[in-house]
């Protein structure tokens, strides 16, 4: 697939009817060429979720092969024609795309789908949230309350519940046995969080130890989240750092103080796995995507 979409994994699930040309058609048309792709197959509802980028609509383009590709993730459900597409963004910023010639797919280009904006904000957003909740960990505060006011101004926990309701909305799509299309911008970092959340609430063997590390596989390393960017490995500009991935596993975290007996690990495991994304101690997390560790003779 480097021909194709160098951030994409070698081995991708697409529907039987697509024919080459279609899968190039709607290549071109996605940003970075990230493609509509299977990420996760629900056996008991015979639904999937399926992840890419956002489309280069702009204001009044459309694409016959992109339309395609889609109409057929929908008819491939058992229970239901439709194809609901999450876009993960504040639906004024895929606005603000869209003007710069990107944005979110036109219901009227894509009658068989249905549309939800999910609100979760950018890695810029993000950043700055991280950067106050740190200041309100480590400044002397005269009372609790004033310690709880601090976090709460951060933003940050608005945050995580964005993503958590995102990823539920798409695991309750998926137990209708409706597919599911979810993307972001480029779709390597909010829409990794949700694919891989939902995937946890969907399905136990993602709570285990050895689940829970494919899973971070799955849709993290194999769909090219930016590890070295966002965790800022090298030295450099840090105007595209962003803590996408320890926001994933405060999400984790978060459900896992609700229902511990559903998961094999603690939060030990989450708090190793944090450590590590930073140190690079086995280089699991070293460079931007699959490709990148190939070419560099690093392939984990």
């Amino acid at each position: 697939m480097d021909r194709l979409c160098s951030s994409y994994p070698e081995i991708l699930f697409i529907p039987t009817s697509m024919t080459n040309n279609i899968i190039y058609g709607s290549s071109k048309f996605r940003s970075k060429q990230r493609f509509p792709v299977l990420s996760y197959y629900h056996d008991s509802s015979k639904a999937a979720i399926c992840r890419s980028s956002q489309p280069l609509a702009g204001l009044t383009k459309k694409c016959k092969e992109d339309i395609l590709l889609l109409q057929a993730i929908a008819k491939s459900s058992h229970n239901s024609p439709q194809l609901v597409i999450v876009d993960t963004r504040p639906k004024i910023n895929a606005l603000a795309n869209k003007a710069k010639g990107k944005g979110f797919e036109d219901t009227k280009n894509y009658p068989f789908c249905k549309f939800y904006f999910s609100g979760i904000e950018n890695i810029h957003v993000m950043r700055e949230s991280r950067q106050k909740l740190f200041q309100a960990i480590y400044s002397n505060h005269d009372s609790y309350i004033s310690f709880m006011n601090a976090v709460d101004n951060s933003g940050w926990m608005k945050h995580i519940k964005a993503i958590l309701d995102a990823a539920i909305f798409v695991s309750q799509t998926i137990l209708c046995g409706t597919n599911v299309l979810v993307h972001c911008s480029d779709g390597w970092d909010r829409t990794s969080q949700t694919c891989a959340l939902a995937s946890l609430f969907l399905d136990p063997f993602y709570r285990t130890i050895h689940g829970f590390i494919i899973l971070i596989e799955k849709d993290f390393l194999s769909f090219g989240h930016r590890f070295s960017t966002r965790c800022q490995h090298l030295a450099g500009d840090n105007k595209n750092v962003a803590p996408i991935f320890l926001q994933f596993l405060d999400c984790v975290w978060q459900v896992l103080r609700q229902f511990p007996a559903s998961f094999q690990f603690n939060e030990l495991f989450l708090i190793y796995i944090s450590k590590n994304v930073y140190s690079c101690e086995y280089g699991t997390f070293l460079y931007n995507s699959v490709s990148e560790r190939k070419k560099n003779k690093y392939f984990k």
